[in-house]
């Protein structure tokens, strides 16, 4: 059990029955992805529901609550507006299996949201990126690679 200034929320500390289910779900049809197993339009059609499905669960509200909480409702990017939004710093995609884990979310709002996950987010830098200041999500990628911080 979790507790915020008295405020119980219960979540098991390694998720639920099903969020566990549908996380290892998540974690096998990457796995098939990754050898071929599965067409890209397969993958996305199965990831899509596995994810809505995730995020629907009771054990996912409740940490969606938690993590809300715990920034007081204010963005931890910008410190401005009100945090709607829980955003993955290791995306889910990449790892299913820190979608529960508290230290991998921030609450954010809106905009900083989109702006995070914005393929070409407005900023003031001027320079082009390179290569080695693009992030990679690739599980076998250089350690200086995935320091940079994400682009998206």
């Amino acid at each position: 059990m979790t507790v915020i200034e008295g405020t119980q929320i219960c979540i098991p500390p390694t998720g639920g029955p099903r969020s566990t289910a549908i996380i290892r779900a998540m974690e096998q049809l990457l796995d098939t992805r990754f050898t071929g197993r599965v067409g890209r339009r397969a993958f996305l059609t199965k990831w899509a529901k596995l994810r809505k499905a995730l995020f629907l669960t009771p054990e996912y509200q409740a940490f969606r609550t938690l993590v809300l909480m715990r920034c007081d409702y204010v963005c931890e990017s910008c410190g401005d507006a009100e945090a709607v939004h829980v955003h993955h710093i290791e995306r889910v995609a990449m790892q299913p299996g820190l979608a529960l884990v508290p230290a991998n979310v921030k609450g954010v709002c809106i905009k900083c949201h989109t702006t995070i996950h914005s393929p070409h987010p407005r900023s003031t830098n001027t320079t082009t990126p390179t290569p080695s200041t693009t992030r990679s999500t690739h599980p076998t990628a250089s350690p200086e690679l995935l320091s940079t911080p994400p682009t998206r």
